[in-house]
């Protein structure tokens, strides 16, 4: 579980990182729209890069004159996957009066792909600690609500296996699987753990386990696994 808290911990931290350049960029944009000085540019040539995955991006440099005649050969930080301008064809630019190198394409990908870029991707990258905190939470409070004032059941365990469709760092978590038979409806209840990072199976003395339930909801269960011993 340290090591779930720390991945999940450095991907929000990430995260808030990307959160502040799409600020400054956002800013860059914004004193641009509202003070830039507005010219045309001709596109020159482009820079291309090329991703693992053999895809090619493309980066239009655009040269333009300044009000003051000095002539600024601009490298633009926003690529797509087809050249979206000719070479010699006219562009639209806004640049910095007292730093002409601080220029943009004026257009919308030229405006806003960068800010929407890092603060999407800053966003999706931090949005798992928060959640799994919550997560957390809820699983402790139903825990500790069911420990207070759930009904406990002996429920036969039927096996120890391993959960599949959970997976870290390579590893698949184990969990308790049981059941108890309800006398009152004749209806069978399974129970299942919470994941277990190592192997239970040594631990396990008898066959019943002890599970906490919501007499209410009898879907609001807990297994007792406070038995097991905590990882060192």
């Amino acid at each position: 579980m340290k090591k779930v808290h720390l991945v999940l911990a450095l991907f929000f931290l990430i995260g808030v990182g990307l959160l502040i350049g799409a600020g400054f960029t956002l800013k860059k944009s914004l004193e641009l729209l509202n003070r830039g000085i507005e010219t045309t540019g001709t596109v020159i040539q482009y820079r291309q890069s090329v991703d693992e995955d053999g895809r090619y991006s493309y980066y239009p440099i655009v040269s333009f004159v300044t009000s003051d005649g000095d002539t600024i050969i601009h490298s633009s930080s926003v690529g797509s996957s087809q050249r979206p301008h000719v070479i010699g064809g006219a562009v639209p630019v806004r640049y910095h009066a007292n730093n002409p190198q601080n220029a943009i394409i004026d257009s919308f990908s030229g405006l806003w792909a960068g800010p929407l870029a890092l603060g999407i991707s800053g966003f999706l990258t931090m949005f798992p600690w928060p959640v799994y905190a919550v997560v957390l939470k809820k699983k402790k409070e139903k825990r500790e609500w069911l420990k207070l004032y759930g009904e406990r059941l002996n429920a036969k365990i039927q096996r120890v296996g391993l959960d599949t469709s959970t997976r870290f760092n390579e590893q698949h978590p184990f969990r308790i699987y049981a059941q108890w038979n309800d006398p009152h409806s004749g209806k069978v209840q399974i129970f299942k753990s919470e994941s277990i990072w190592f192997n239970p199976g040594d631990y396990i003395k008898g066959e019943n386990i002890e599970v906490l339930v919501d007499k209410n909801n009898p879907r609001k269960y807990w297994v007792d696994i406070s038995f097991l011993p905590k990882i060192g």
